[in-house]
Parts: C-alpha cells; sequence; structure tokens
C-alpha cells in the first residue's frame, strides 16, 4: 500500500471513529455545547430533557456520516487495485450517505421549525408587541435556509459537472 492509501485510511477512519465518538456522546447527554448555539448552556440546564432531547436529534442527524467517512479509503483501494466494481459500490455507498446526511439534517431543521414556529405563535398570543422579534427570527431562519439550498446546489452542480466531463 502506499502513502496515499494510508493516510487515506488513516483519516477515514479516524473521522468514522470521531463521528461515532460524538454520537454516542451526544446521545448519552455530554458534549452538548458542541453544538452550534449551545455554547453557553450550563451543566444544570444540560441535564434538562429538553437539551437531551436536542442532543438525541443532532446524533440522529449525524449517523449517516459514519459511513460517509468509512467508505472513502475504500474507494481509493479498489481504485489503486484496479477493482472497478468495489470503486463504484463504495462511491455510491458515500453517495447514498451524503444524501442521507442531507436528509436527516434538513429533517431536523423542518422539526425544530415546526416547534418554533408553535413557540413563536403562542408567545405572539400571549404578548403582541413581540412581533418584531419573532419577525426578526423568522428572517434569520430564511437566510440561513437559503445559505443551505446554495451550498446543496452548489455540491450537486460540482458532482453533476464531474460526473458528465470524466
Amino acid at each position: 500500500m502506499d502513502a496515499e492509501l494510508v493516510v487515506s485510511f488513516v483519516i477515514g477512519g479516524g473521522c468514522a471513529v470521531m463521528f461515532a465518538a460524538f454520537i454516542i456522546q451526544l446521545r448519552r447527554g455530554k458534549w452538548l455545547n458542541l453544538i452550534a448555539g449551545n455554547y453557553f448552556v450550563t451543566k444544570e440546564e444540560a441535564k434538562t430533557p429538553e437539551q437531551r432531547l436536542l442532543g438525541r436529534r443532532v446524533s440522529n442527524a449525524l449517523v449517516p456520516a459514519i459511513p460517509l467517512s468509512a467508505f472513502i479509503p475504500f474507494a481509493a483501494m479498489a481504485e489503486a487495485a484496479g477493482v472497478q466494481w468495489l470503486q463504484t459500490a463504495c462511491l455510491a455507498a458515500v453517495a447514498a450517505s451524503t444524501l442521507a446526511l442531507v436528509a436527516t439534517i434538513a429533517h431536523l431543521f423542518v422539526v425544530y421549525r415546526r416547534e418554533t414556529r408553535a413557540a413563536q405563535e403562542k408567545l405572539l398570543a400571549e404578548d403582541p408587541s413581540k412581533e418584531g422579534g419573532v419577525r426578526l427570527n423568522r428572517l434569520q431562519t430564511r437566510v440561513i435556509y437559503g445559505f443551505l439550498l446554495f451550498m446543496l446546489a452548489i455540491y450537486l452542480g460540482t458532482a453533476v459537472y464531474t460526473t458528465l466531463s470524466s
């Protein structure tokens, strides 16, 4: 095995192990402060059911990242060995894992959007003066969705271009 394959296995395997450890710790309710926007959560607040639910949901969304990072070195090894069918199967698994990762993250956003919308409607029913803050929050959500769709379009466009050019 040449150095590129060794590095590929070390990085791919290391990423798979890292994702697995991250998922396990999130499900156990640990490392919740590593979730974006959750850095300043206190230890007491991290033990609440809402934070534990957040950890489980994010860990579920990250599960497809394990096979995504694990199959890349096998595709490189199959290419080096000249086994075309194995390389194709590994790249198909990488593509399926990528789509699953995007789908689970999108599902996570949809679930939290519904819950946030319900909380915002309840807040507006209790205090109509908070409408400006709710409107700003919804604008931020739209900007985030737009950015994610833009990034997905770039990724898919690059994948299609690469496939068609080869």
